[in-house]
């Protein structure tokens, strides 16, 4: 990405870019995928409670796991994604949806894991029911 790209998005998204490009950097972005003919994707994004921690504090953090769907809409399982983006219609993606698009975006596919259909479908079950 260049410089100018960067500062568009910031104008139209805000802070959730730099956040965005700080989880990519970090490798806390990895895609989920059942099996090879199923083309069924999660993102698993990890990250510590409070993204503006320096480097040397967030390895003392627990990591926390934030599932998310871009296709065939986004979702995503933080508070800021249901409270700001579907609730109060206040943002258009949180940092964790932006990091997913641009992880596909920029070609950063080195984080990919295959599950069988079984893992993937506890993984989605655990998702769906944590968020209830």
């Amino acid at each position: 990405m260049t410089y100018d790209q960067i500062r568009v998005l910031h104008s139209l998204l805000g802070d959730i870019v730099l956040e965005s490009l700080h989880l990519l950097d970090t490798d806390c972005v990895s895609r989920l995928d059942c099996e090879k003919e199923a083309k069924r994707q999660l993102y698993k994004i990890q990250e510590t409670p409070d993204i503006q921690d320096s480097p040397k504090d967030s390895k003392d953090r627990p990591l926390y796991s934030r599932l998310c769907m871009i296709y065939p809409e986004y979702h995503c399982s933080c508070d800021f994604f249901i409270h700001s983006v579907v609730c109060e219609q206040t943002a258009l993606m949180c940092r964790h949806v932006l990091a997913t698009i641009l992880y596909e975006t920029l070609n950063d596919q080195q984080n990919n894991n295959v599950l069988n259909d079984d893992t993937f479908a506890r993984i989605l079950y655990t998702w769906n029911t944590s968020r209830s």
